[in-house]
């Protein structure tokens, strides 16, 4: 299994609805690809020639805390 110096951690908070989850993961992920170029490849070209966007290249880790006093351990866990 390959090492990675980065990686990208988002907590998202246990609370909110499963849709609010996935659209505050997707969009946070979106804002590092965008701030930090290189941290995806290039665009994705299918064998019919279709290109999609491309994919982030470092590992993502997603944690969820059920509460406020949560969020700093899973910061803290995910700086390792």
């Amino acid at each position: 299994m390959p090492t990675y110096q980065n990686k990208i951690a988002i907590i998202i908070k246990a609370d909110l609805l499963e849709w609010q989850k996935l659209n505050a993961a997707a969009f946070l992920a979106s804002s590092v690809a965008i701030k930090f170029p290189e941290t995806h490849r290039r665009p994705l070209v299918t064998a019919s020639w279709t290109e999609y966007l491309p994919f982030l290249k470092l590992p993502m880790l997603i944690y969820r805390a059920d509460n406020d006093q949560q969020i700093r351990p899973a910061l803290t866990r995910a700086k390792k």
